[in-house]
């Protein structure tokens, strides 16, 4: 590679690329927002009100009439989960040891804490009647508006952090701020020893939305209509039932791609506090002012088979995490888990040290490489076709998780190819088909 094409990568990797998504990202997660309230999810409808300039009216209306309360509701919500998060107890563990030898240390929370999160607004709102959950989507245009703000405030604060006082070895600083600030410093950043950042961001505050938003509008939605369509039942029950997966896998997500990899930047951590509230519920929140009822015989199917993909994806990831955990030693369908012993060097203080690792080609991971975003995909899509309108907005997240998952597969075939070598090209031979067999 020529220095010119050298020079131009680093500039679009480093300058241009996050210039670019941090410049579209805010106004697209606030305008998402927008439409599926005011402009009923269609993209026609969009345009005209952003062209028209009616769409920054209705915004700073929304701020002025519900900012002040959306403010209360935020704050009251994040103290409340720092103090789960905090103060719940739990079974230690360790995650992933890193390239730079740090172990970080967790508390198994995460199921507590959704059961204890879901409790309480049922209790404050159905029975003490102390805030209305309807309220929420009252106050939701304004509430993403003022993550946003939040989010670049607290995205520099994690820039100075881990300029100043990092909290482990696992940081890296590029020297260039745009870069440094979108892509982040530490690989693990904290506040004390029990106030971990990136697990707030992505599990307390991110994941604990997605289950509360959408019963949120479905109080909405009776309060509008008298009653709550099985088509937002449908979707609702479905995100809860992935959520409580999710929760209770948490220590599984504590090895992946989010917290292994990525830094606490504008990236994952603007995802996990606006994107994920912005995006992840739209769907249910289109369904709001538009119910619609199915049949109890497709309803039913839809809700099996929803509940059977999201169960798949959770029995793939079993079988990863069972594996590991045993050091292979353990059956996976009635049979020996068939392996393959890795080895590979790392880096460390000048240092080159060998390393293994266990790569799973049976089970699950035997029929493709990524086989488990098949049925994440499909769940989306059963919690999403309840909103039964032919309208492309509204099924948004399935869109961008299908590419997410597409992108990121290749992402990490790419990483495990140069970091495994012959191993990864002999599990390749095993394992031929990346997501969908014999297609892909």
């Amino acid at each position: 590679m020529g220095a010119d094409s050298i020079m131009g990568s680093t500039l679009v990797r480093n300058y241009i690329g996050p210039m670019f998504i941090m410049t579209w990202s805010i106004p697209f997660a606030i305008l998402q927002v927008y439409c599926h309230i005011h402009e009923g999810g269609t993209i026609s409808g969009l345009i005209e009100s952003v062209s028209s300039g009616r769409a920054l009216q209705i915004v700073g209306e929304e701020l002025q009439k519900n900012g002040w309360n959306a403010f209360v509701m935020l704050a009251c919500f994040m103290a409340f989960e720092l103090v789960l998060l905090l103060g719940l107890p739990g079974k230690k563990y360790d995650g992933p040891k890193t390239i730079m030898g740090h172990v970080p240390k967790y508390r198994d929370t995460g199921l507590t804490a959704y059961i204890i999160t879901l409790l309480t607004a049922y209790l404050i709102s159905e029975q003490l009647g102390w805030f209305n959950l309807a309220k929420v989507y009252d106050y939701y245009l304004a509430a993403i508006v003022e993550m946003n703000l939040f989010a670049l405030v607290f995205c520099l604060f994690l820039y100075i952090k881990g300029r100043t006082f990092p909290s482990s070895v696992d940081n890296h600083f590029d020297g260039i701020f745009v870069a440094d600030y979108y892509r982040g410093i530490e690989l693990y950043p904290r506040i004390g020893k029990h106030f971990d950042i990136k697990m707030f961001t992505n599990c307390r505050f991110g994941m604990m939305t997605w289950p509360l938003l959408p019963l949120c509008f479905a109080a909405k939605q009776r309060e509008l209509y008298g009653e709550i369509s099985n088509s937002m039942w449908l979707s609702v029950a479905l995100q809860l039932i992935y959520c409580a997966k999710f929760f209770y896998w948490e220590r599984g997500y504590m090895g992946t791609t989010d917290i292994m990899h990525d830094r606490g930047g504008y990236y994952i951590c603007w995802g996990c506090l606006c994107y994920l509230p912005s995006t992840y519920t739209v769907h249910t929140l289109f369904l709001t002012k538009y119910p619609y009822n199915y049949s109890a015989p497709v309803a039913a199917l839809i809700f099996i088979a929803g509940v059977l993909c999201i169960f798949v994806n959770y029995w793939a990831d079993y079988q990863r995490m069972k594996v590991r955990e045993t050091d292979g030693d353990c059956k996976i369908w009635g049979k020996k888990a068939e392996i393959i012993r890795a080895e590979y060097t790392e880096t460390r203080d000048g240092k080159r040290e060998k390393k293994k690792s266990i790569l799973l080609c049976s089970g699950f991971w035997g029929v493709t490489r990524h086989f488990h975003y098949v049925p994440e995909i499909l769940a989306s899509v059963f919690w999403a076709c309840p909103i039964g309108h032919g309208l492309i907005l509204p099924y948004f997240y399935v869109i961008f998780l299908t590419l997410l998952l597409f992108h990121r597969a290749g992402r990490d075939d790419r990483k495990c190819s140069g970091k495994y070598g012959s191993y990864w090209t002999e599990y390749c031979k095993k394992v031929p088909y990346r997501i969908i067999p014999y297609v892909y």
